[in-house]
């Protein structure tokens, strides 16, 4: 009997002296990868006295609301295609690397001039009251219900749309009004600290740009330079956020409600559930938090080495090759064949990622901006002197392998090109975007 209970305690000394080992080791393990974090110079943990949670303001409110009066209202009239007729009329007009605007469609006139009211709503809230503040919540749980930042896209197309037409219509004040309105709008996005709103920024201020570049000068002043903010440094906090989140994740995450949640996004898009065995609630009852550090500090690894090295890296050069990197960081082999693989399995796929592809966002960003600030110049100097230069020298502070060419013809037009020997040095989705534009006599 005695020998029985010696059995049992020393087995319940070893286990515990186990457990605040590994407990002890992930704690440091966690805190010697978020010390100092890159960007922020402070321990990554810090990162809501930087960035708190914040509240939607009274702008962002009035504004999702109005949106959501036009899905819904509309839909209901019987206009469930009005998305596909704005859409379709933006991607129409943008592909036409030139000044020519194609005339709107009257079903598009039509239901433009039905939403007047809520349309005029949503001008004057951006252009008179205070910038929108959309919500920032630097530690969500997984279950939170989070209202999609995604929505302002569809209200900037709308001004983008009424820009198009206002400039075809000979209307080009009004249509600068609709761009300075959707560099308001966009500029809101970029001030949110996550990387859906960045990446969602970039993509309509890539459209902003290349709606600005087929309107009649002179351009406002304050939208010669837009967009203006740093846009690397606006990438890099998005970073850090999302590398918080795993942290936050660490910390109060739980391994079945996290499974759980993944096996519902699995049914939508037809991936293969994780199964919860025996092993894996052993792991959840025994190790849980220890599991959650190791896992969060193998992932902020990969974070840390990325967002240090785009830090170093200027914009205008190609992101780095972090391929090897990332492969180097997932080294880790399971022996085990149980339900218990299949949960650090799952463990280890969230850790694979890859943020250059953003980065190469932001370098498309950059290249449509200065083919849009080369374009607008040359105009302002025809509109000055009736005339299109003989030359074109653009004088930029940085990115100089982001300028574009500038060539005239014998019949009066011009061109600007970004050259395809500098494309080529960039991804595929850059080579393939709006790379020309072209003025002629006739336009």
């Amino acid at each position: 009997m005695k020998k029985t209970i010696l059995v049992l305690f020393a087995f319940c000394f070893l286990s515990g002296a186990a457990y605040l080992i590994i407990d002890f080791w992930s704690k440091h393990e966690l805190n010697k990868i978020t010390s100092n974090w890159p960007v922020l110079d402070r321990n990554l943990a810090e990162f809501p006295i930087l960035f708190p949670q914040t509240p939607p303001n009274k702008s962002a409110i009035t504004l999702h609301q109005l949106n959501t009066n036009l899905m819904e209202v509309y839909g209901k009239r019987g206009n469930e295609h009005f998305t596909d007729l704005v859409n379709s009329y933006m991607s129409a007009s943008l592909e036409t690397p030139s000044n020519l605007i194609d005339a709107p469609p009257e079903q598009l006139l039509s239901f433009l001039n039905s939403i007047s009211v809520e349309f005029d709503k949503i001008l004057s809230i951006l252009e008179t009251e205070e910038e929108p503040i959309f919500a920032f919540d630097p530690q969500p749980s997984p279950e939170q219900e989070i209202i999609p930042i995604s929505w302002p896209r569809y209200l900037d197309k709308l001004l983008l749309t009424k820009a198009l037409i206002e400039e075809k219509e000979g209307n080009t004040t009004e249509a600068w009004r609709y761009i300075s309105v959707s560099a308001n709008l966009i500029d809101a996005m970029f001030a949110n600290p996550t990387l859906i709103a960045q990446m969602l920024g970039l993509a309509m201020a890539r459209d902003t740009l290349l709606v600005m570049r087929k309107l009649t000068t002179p351009a406002p002043d304050h939208l010669t330079q837009w967009p203006d903010h740093d846009i690397k440094n606006s990438f890099l906090w998005a970073l850090c956020t999302e590398a918080f989140y795993s942290l936050n994740l660490a910390q109060n995450g739980e391994i079945l409600p996290l499974i759980e949640l993944h096996n519902e996004w699995s049914k939508d898009f037809a991936a293969q559930p994780v199964s919860v065995g025996l092993w894996t609630r052993f792991l959840a009852l025994a190790f849980e938090r220890p599991y959650m550090r190791f896992l969060a500090a193998a992932r902020l690894k990969g974070f840390r080495n990325q967002i240090d090295s785009f830090n170093k890296t200027g914009l205008c050069q190609s992101a780095p090759d972090l391929s090897e990197q990332q492969q180097n960081n997932l080294r880790i082999h399971w022996l085990l064949k149980s339900d218990l693989t299949e949960t650090l399995l799952f463990g280890l796929t969230i850790l694979e990622f890859d943020f250059s592809m953003y980065w190469n966002r932001l370098q498309q960003l950059m290249i449509h901006k200065r083919g849009a600030q080369s374009i607008l110049q040359v105009k302002r100097e025809k509109a000055a002197t009736g005339v299109w230069p003989e030359q074109y020298s653009p004088v930029f502070d940085d990115c100089k392998n982001l300028s574009w060419t500038y060539s005239t013809d014998n019949k009066g037009g011009i061109s600007f090109t970004f050259p395809q020997t500098k494309a080529d040095n960039f991804p595929p989705s850059i080579q393939k975007e709006y790379l020309i534009y072209t003025e002629s006599v006739s336009n």
